[in-house]
């Protein structure tokens, strides 16, 4: 789950900052059917991510911590886009602040994932390779 997760949360730049320049409605639908479908691999991934992580115990505050952070977000957002329009008085900054926090947010994710990736392979190494003897 974490690879997936990190693939889709990478794939799904591009469609955010092709919106820029987006001229058409199909071009428009493209981008945000695209968008939308790896944002939603990306969102559906977090179950088994928390439990692989962090165990079945700690799943629902986990859950809880992360319903948090998304209203920070949600409410935090659109004051910050509404700030980024008014001061470079493009409507784009709006779109091309998004898609730098988006990037920012997909490299801690692949950064993560690695951390991850090292962790279990530092541990598998001390177990030694048949279950856990040495």
């Amino acid at each position: 789950p974490l690879t997936f997760s990190a693939l889709s949360s990478t794939l799904v730049l591009p469609p955010l900052f092709l919106f820029t320049v987006c001229s058409s409605f199909c071009s428009f639908m493209v981008c945000a059917s695209l968008f939308g479908l790896l944002t939603g691999c990306w969102v559906a991934a977090m179950s088994p991510i928390f439990i692989r992580i962090l165990g079945p115990d700690l799943l629902s505050s986990a859950f809880g911590l992360l319903t948090a952070i998304r209203g920070t977000a949600g409410l935090v957002g659109p004051p910050m886009a509404g700030f980024a329009v008014d001061y470079f008085d493009d409507k784009l900054a709006a779109i091309v602040l998004a898609g730098v926090c988006m990037t920012a947010s997909s490299l801690l994710f692949i950064l993560a994932t690695l951390y991850s990736a090292w962790r279990d392979t530092r541990a598998l190494g001390r177990r030694g390779p048949i279950m856990g003897t040495s």
